[in-house]
């Protein structure tokens, strides 16, 4: 089975209408990097209520609409989605959007977009300071 791949990000989310899908710490991330781009409107889609995160959203110096994920009404309006890791890509907001044709990204994947040197990626559950050490030692060799 494949996997359907993310569409290219633009070079630039200057001038977009984008969502944040959760906005706990890398949705957090994704906002400010997001507004370091120069979106024209931020929507940040959480299930908490915007009371709840007034705190967040002061601390980043966000500024932002806050909604609902279930809004599937805001689809008209965004040019892009930044979804965090933690949100199930069955969400119905992710689908609607699939087919409807706004793109999703991920944080991650924006930041490989976007980063100018090679990455390596160590992941699992156990293992990677082993690896990470091998790693280090096959560079500097």
């Amino acid at each position: 089975m494949t996997l359907p791949q993310p569409a290219p990000a633009p070079a630039s989310f200057r001038g977009l209408y984008a969502a944040v899908v959760g906005f706990g710490i890398e949705g957090r991330d994704a906002a400010r990097f997001l507004q370091g781009e120069g979106v024209a409107r931020l929507q940040i889609l959480d299930r908490r209520s915007p009371q709840e995160l007034e705190f967040e959203l002061a601390e980043l110096k966000v500024t932002a609409a806050v909604g609902s994920p279930d809004d599937l009404c805001l689809l008209s309006r965004l040019d892009a989605i930044v979804a965090s890791q933690g949100i199930p890509r069955d969400l119905p907001l992710l689908r609607a959007a699939e087919q409807r044709g706004v793109p999703v990204y991920g944080p991650l994947g924006l930041f490989l977009d976007r980063c100018p040197s090679p990455v390596i990626g160590i992941s699992g559950s156990a293992g990677k300071t082993t690896t990470t050490s091998l790693v280090g030692e096959m560079l500097r060799a």
